[in-house]
């Protein structure tokens, strides 16, 4: 175990919803539906995984839009919502984080960070940071922790806080979710085709659609936790309240740590054919003739 002291702690409508199948029209859709629909493999960042509906079953129908969607699978709906938690105080340690890179006023180094509403501009704010204040190797591990940590669990997190839910009968232990630009498609094409007759159901692309169970939220709430303590390490080897050995240790542990070191050794291969591939001759020189 680290000294605590000495890495930084922070402390149902359904008549109102969408109904969909594969590929034909049943069931039921009216008036203003909320919208809903059906997901092979999709690769999030270098961690996580989620399988669409078309590779996990061949269901006749799915249900979107309904209010009561996560009350239907209230431990599936806990999980969720403890994954959003974990990566609220990811994010909060981010913050500590640059304000340590900067050795600055914490006040104002928070305030800047907490002012931006883009997450993807704090991450930049930090990588930034991290290449003006490190160097070499540190800022080698720093770069691969956001690359393939923290951007990827952000990912991840903001797909579970964003996109669509829904569920099937057929899949009991399981709910549903896409893109809202898909679900808004089929509320458009739903609520076209119904017009005042009665509920339409609309056809639906499976691979469009990823099925989350809970294994899949046990394992990104595992990823979080590890990346939490990776956090940690990093904050750990930038701390002026340490000494120059205890900060090297910590940069030491997280070097160590198997997902930096797979990074890292991608990073030093794109580097090394890089350096192989022979760059383009510059165009010559043409300023003196007529």
């Amino acid at each position: 175990m680290f000294a605590a002291a000495r890495i930084p702690t922070i402390g149902s409508i359904s008549r109102n919803a969408l109904v969909s199948s594969p590929s034909r029209a049943v069931g039921t859709f009216k008036a203003f539906p909320s919208v809903g629909f059906p997901f092979d493999v999709v690769f999030w960042g270098d961690q996580f995984f989620m399988q669409k509906l078309a590779k996990v079953k061949n269901v006749n129908r799915t249900y979107w839009g309904m209010n009561s969607v996560m009350a239907l699978r209230p431990l599936l709906a806990s999980k969720v919502a403890q994954c959003i938690a974990d990566w609220t105080e990811i994010e909060v340690s981010l913050g500590i984080f640059l304000a340590l890179l900067l050795h600055a006023n914490e006040e104002a180094v928070l305030a800047m960070y907490g002012g931006l509403e883009n997450r993807s501009a704090q991450l930049r704010m930090i990588e930034s940071a991290a290449q003006s204040t490190l160097k070499g190797e540190h800022l080698d591990v720093v770069s691969v922790l956001m690359a393939n940590e923290i951007r990827a669990a952000m990912k991840y997190r903001d797909k579970l806080a964003h996109w669509c839910w829904g569920y099937s009968d057929e899949l009991p232990e399981a709910l549903l979710i896409r893109k809202p630009s898909y679900q808004l498609a089929s509320f458009a094409e739903a609520v076209r085709k119904q017009g005042k007759k009665e509920p339409h159901d609309v056809p639906l692309n499976h691979d469009t659609v990823f099925v989350v169970r809970e294994a899949d939220l046990d394992s990104f709430l595992k990823r979080l936790h590890y990346t939490r303590e990776h956090l940690r390490l990093a904050m750990g080897g930038v701390w002026t309240a340490n000494t120059d050995q205890e900060r090297a240790e910590y940069l030491q542990q997280l070097s160590n740590m198997p997902e930096v070191r797979s990074g890292l050794a991608h990073l030093e291969e794109s580097r090394q054919k890089a350096e192989a591939t022979p760059q383009p001759s510059p165009p010559p020189d043409r300023s003196g003739e007529e």
